[in-house]
């Protein structure tokens, strides 16, 4: 089972690890309304080109085959201006998918994902997270929506939930059985990962992969052990990982870090934290990351 936070980035994860089932966890309500958006469009859209179509409320080309690769894909999209009237359909379809599917969400919710929808019309493919946000952006030139779609790993792979037609089908399949389940919860809060972690445990399943990204940088010492208290309830097993991003000045403290880095992705076994964790032993963040070991050097790569 994959556990997450925050938006798109999740279904990739899915997607790469072949997971039975996921749940996002976020503590923003807006965040659970943006994946219920995307569930509907996974549903209204039977392959990439129509969801990209749908997203962005752009009228598909013509000429667009379903087997193109993520780099003819948008770069087909490029230059097609929004549609006005794709927008207002595909704004009402959405909430009449959540009406048929007994939704509970308020006329605000309702309101927030038309929302949502039109900002992805108006931003289209260089739509990034800082686009209308109302707060500061904290990164200088952060990657649009196409280039997250587009980037290749250090192996040359693109392993984006858009990048073939096969990983997007399995996502669409997960939207379709109800198997990607957001969660608007607190992650050092005393409820929702606990809620997770006997759901699971009660089924016999374990954590395949929790990606918590850099939420720890948001807690505060008292609010991360309470985090951490909640993932040692978790069920896993010594193949268990967690995926942090670590962003600016934290990764300077990567016992591997050198010029030129800035944000860092890393895995870290679980179970080892929580066989830790439950011995006594109380980290800090930064002790953390200072202990986190190079992937690439575990897999034998080379920078």
């Amino acid at each position: 089972v994959y556990i997450g936070v925050g938006p798109e980035q999740n279904f990739t994860y899915a997607a790469v690890l072949q997971s039975r089932l996921a749940f996002v966890i976020d503590i923003r309500r807006q965040n659970m309304l943006l994946l219920l958006m995307y569930k509907a469009l996974f549903d209204m859209s039977p392959n990439r080109a129509d969801f990209v179509s749908n997203l962005f409320s752009r009228v598909r080309p013509a000429t667009l085959d379903a087997k193109a690769s993520a780099a003819e894909l948008f770069a087909a999209y490029q230059n097609v201006k929004p549609d006005g009237d794709l927008l207002a359909k595909n704004q009402q379809a959405i909430k009449a998918y959540m009406s048929k599917h007994g939704y509970e969400l308020s006329s605000e919710d309702l309101k927030n994902i038309e929302n949502l929808l039109a900002v992805f019309s108006r931003g289209g493919l260089a739509i990034n997270y800082g686009f209308e946000s109302p707060l500061p952006a904290i990164l200088q030139n952060p990657a649009t929506y196409r280039q997250m779609m587009l980037t290749a790993d250090i192996t040359g792979r693109n392993s984006a939930f858009l990048a073939s037609e096969e990983n997007y089908l399995y996502v669409r399949e997960m939207q379709r059985k109800n198997l990607i389940v957001p969660l608007v919860g607190d992650f050092a809060g005393p409820a929702v990962i606990r809620n997770v972690g006997r759901y699971l445990a009660e089924r016999k399943a374990t954590v395949g992969v929790f990606y918590i990204s850099n939420v720890e940088t948001y807690l505060d010492p008292s609010g991360a052990q309470r985090f951490y208290a909640n993932v040692a309830e978790l069920p896993v097993d010594s193949s268990s990982m967690f995926i942090r991003h670590i962003l600016g000045n934290p990764a300077r403290g990567l016992s591997w870090w050198r010029p030129g880095m800035t944000n860092v992705s890393t895995v870290a076994p679980m179970k080892e934290f929580i066989d830790a964790f439950k011995a006594g032993r109380r980290p800090t963040f930064a002790e953390i990351v200072r202990e986190t070991k190079d992937p690439v050097v575990l897999g034998g790569l080379t920078r």
